[in-house]
């Protein structure tokens, strides 16, 4: 259990909408390759069975290109060289559609980033809001082991005269992300499994080729393991046999969900500091690759397809508080299975590799010299009134004896200076005792009095934080007793059993985002809900202050990373509980997203 979220007043910390994504609609991590998909004009190629259908939308800029294609004295039968057979010869088509429709959005610019990794801006060429809709439609009387996919090309002519963005589906599996068509390629088709369906170009690949990707991430209390492969491949290595399953029902994805569970219990083998240590499985999700090459969790699993249908296991492997090295070595290599693309993630970033059958081991050795365990640690009520007693005495009495002796230096002839030694001889007792001689008064109307605006903001940074950290352990009773050192009374209780409630959102497939960095940004007095009403710490004293706060968190899940950013807006409640600091009340007033 960890890293939770809450649905409720309670998520001000930590549920907040960026910190649980429960359809992993994840786009802050696709790194765009091209910005194939923003062109004026889209291909589809999708392939089948039984036919080829090309889909076009076609930009008005980009029209006298297609002008042979959408001449109105044309036939509905048209020869194009948008497909090919190896040798060269176009298929012959029906164009089923031809309209003029709006644009379909197809990437998000907003996810986009300002620069490419060469520092230069990124800009997305301006495109009409209506394209030209085509449909056509290639019977196939067989099913051809190789085809040309190709652009308009006029006569003499090597490239297209515009841009071009192409996606290219077999059966429902993308074998590309968008790319743009620039010249004719060659697709090799695998009709027994168009998982393997792939282009000559290699540059013309969906993100996740591969059908078993290996994740692991080493944090504090854990090692965490995800590992996806493909229904279809992982039936090589348990009890299914593919060739009775058409589609997938519940009982069949129960079995496939337990024979995994306990296949990958054993394997790969995990060893920690030098200990082999058996898996926690943690979670269990059937997933599909978008277009995007992002991993969805299936929400409909009637609609799971055989081919491209992808089960995700978590394993969790606890350890006492950070590893020194890691290493999973893997058994799973096959005619299929060649490679198996792994990436590590450490708290200095993600490390990719490789691994091949003459290289199955996978290692982590902790190179972070510099990086300290976030703990969680109490915030002593240091601001405690000190009274000087034996320095006031001392003042006192000098004074009282001074005024003595010059009261009787007035009224006597009697002038002697050796008098005046008394009261200096007092004060310096008070000075030279004053270390020893004062008195710590705890009373809260003392210490709440002395708590600054100033004050308050390093109070709440270290009490934020701490709450958020607490969602490190794993164990229930480690999350309550480290909440327990910033939060007291109802709200402990609350937070609590609503963490308990999160965990089942969280394993129906949510990912959860970890906090790494807590900024308080503004602190006022003011006035908290149990002030207005009835304190509920009357006998301690409260003090409440108005706190804006960013949290930052990175959530990883499935192999992506997605940065997100929220301010925060509430009344705070403190106070010194057992000589302590804590938080007694919350009132959420706002929440923002930021990124």
């Amino acid at each position: 259990m960890k890293k939770l979220c809450f649905n409720s007043l309670i998520s001000v910390f930590f549920s907040l909408p960026f910190f649980v994504i429960n359809n992993l609609t994840a786009r802050a991590d696709y790194i765009h390759q091209t910005l194939a998909e923003y062109s004026g004009t889209i291909m589809e190629f999708r392939i089948q069975n039984n036919q080829i259908k090309v889909i076009l939308e076609i930009d008005e800029e980009d029209k006298q290109v297609f002008s042979d294609l959408l001449a109105e004295n044309n036939k509905n039968i048209r020869e194009t060289n948008f497909v090919q057979t190896v040798n060269q010869q176009p298929l012959i088509g029906k164009i089923a559609t031809i309209e003029t429709r709006k644009r379909i959005p197809r990437g998000n610019i907003d996810s986009l980033p300002s620069q490419d990794l060469m520092g230069r801006p990124i800009n997305i060429p301006e495109v009409s809001p209506y394209v030209t809709y085509v449909e056509i439609i290639y019977p196939l009387k067989n099913q051809p082991s190789q085809l040309i996919l190709s652009p308009p090309l006029g006569d003499n002519e090597k490239y297209p005269d515009i841009d071009i963005g192409f996606i290219t589906f077999h059966e429902q599996i993308p074998v590309t992300n968008y790319w743009y068509l620039s010249q004719p390629e060659i697709l090799n088709l695998n009709w027994s499994d168009p998982w393997y369906s792939r282009f000559d170009n290699r540059n013309l690949t969906r993100p996740h080729p591969s059908s078993l990707l290996s994740y692991v991430y080493v944090e504090p209390y854990e090692v965490r393991h995800e590992i996806l492969i493909r229904i279809r491949d992982l039936a090589d290595f348990i009890d299914l046999d593919i060739t009775k399953i058409k589609s997938f029902n519940a009982e069949d994805l129960a079995s496939i969900e337990k024979q995994a569970i306990n296949y990958f219990s054993q394997q790969p083998q995990m060893t920690i500091d030098g200990q082999l240590v058996n898996a926690i499985a943690n979670k269990v999700n059937f997933l599909e690759v978008d277009r995007r090459g992002v991993f969805q969790v299936v929400q409909n699993l009637q609609e799971l397809e055989l081919n491209s249908a992808i089960i995700g296991i978590e394993l969790i492997y606890p350890v006492a508080d950070f590893a020194n090295n890691v290493s999973v070595s893997w058994d799973m290599f096959n005619e299929k299975i060649t490679t198996i693309p792994t990436i590590t993630t450490d708290p200095a970033g993600p490390f990719p590799y490789s691994l091949t059958p003459d290289d199955r081991v996978l290692k982590w050795q902790n190179s972070l010299t510099k990086y300290v365990i976030p703990q969680v640690e109490y915030l002593p009520v240091s601001s405690q009134f000190n009274l000087p007693l034996g320095l006031f005495i001392c003042v006192g009495l000098s004074i009282a004896s001074l005024i003595i002796i010059i009261k009787n230096n007035q009224t006597t002839k009697l002038k002697n200076k050796s008098y005046y030694a008394i009261p200096v001889f007092l004060l310096f007792i008070g000075i030279s005792t004053h270390p020893l001689s004062q008195i710590q008064l705890g009373k809260p109307q003392f210490i709440l009095a002395q708590v600054s605006e100033t004050e308050a903001q390093v109070i709440f940074n270290h009490l934020l934080k701490n709450i958020y950290r607490a969602f490190d352990f794993r164990e229930e009773s480690d999350i309550y007793d480290k909440l327990a050192i910033s939060l007291e009374g109802d709200l402990l209780t609350e937070v609590y059993l609503q963490t308990r409630k999160s965990m089942e959102i969280e394993n129906q497939g949510g990912a959860v985002a970890t906090v790494q960095n807590i900024e308080v940004t503004e602190v006022q007095k003011a006035k908290s809900r149990s002030q207005k009403n009835a304190p509920r710490f009357a006998d301690l004293g409260e003090i409440a202050f108005r706190t804006k706060w960013i949290a930052s968190g990175t959530l990883e899940h499935w192999g992506h990373s997605h940065n997100r950013q929220n301010q925060y807006d509430a009344i705070l409640t403190i106070s010194p509980v057992n000589d302590v600091w804590k938080i007694t009340d919350i009132e959420l007033l706002e929440e923002t997203r930021i990124k």
